[in-house]
């Protein structure tokens, strides 16, 4: 809030007297025991002014509460997405280590095959012949 530029320059412009003589601040003082004199509801302008700021701060502060704690459950969420779908390079890392050595036993076996049939085939044509 600030004071109209115009009152500012001229204070003269400002209507606080009642019968319009110099000193006379009668308007002034009316305005002012306003806050203080009970209106239909029972409170003063005052009670409900303090009571609206007691709202607005309470409202505000469940408001900051709740964006936090969405928030800290936004990341525990995310936390637990990654932790079903995402990718562990030592994980990958062991699982090609453990094929590749699959692959180079299921190779010997058939090496091993392969080399027995050789020596069955072989001797079986001399001693055929």
């Amino acid at each position: 809030m600030a004071v109209e530029a115009g009152l500012v320059a001229n204070p003269a412009g400002l209507a606080t007297s009642t019968t319009g003589r110099p000193g006379d601040n009668g308007l002034a003082e009316a305005i002012a025991t306003l806050r203080t004199q009970d209106l239909p509801s029972g409170e003063t302008i005052n009670e409900q002014y303090l009571r609206l700021v007691a709202r607005i701060g309470a409202q505000s502060r469940e408001a900051i509460s709740r964006s936090e704690a969405y928030t800290l459950t936004l990341e525990q969420l995310t936390t637990q997405r990654e932790s079903v779908s995402g990718v562990s390079l030592d994980e990958e890392m062991l699982n090609m280590t453990r094929f590749q050595q699959a692959y180079n036993a299921a190779a010997r076996v058939a090496t091993a095959i392969d080399e027995m049939i050789e020596t069955v085939v072989s001797g079986m044509g001399v001693v055929g012949r």
